[in-house]
């Protein structure tokens, strides 16, 4: 159970990584990594 709390708490830090990332760039570089990680 704690390691499925684990994988979903780095998704959710990686999603939040990635629209900050995102909105910082423009949206251009980190269209590839987007769809893999929804």
């Amino acid at each position: 159970m704690k390691h499925r709390v684990t994988f979903f708490w780095s998704l959710l830090l990686l999603q939040m990584v990635n629209f900050v990332l995102n909105s910082l760039v423009g949206g251009d570089s980190l269209n590839v990594v987007n769809p893999s990680i929804m």
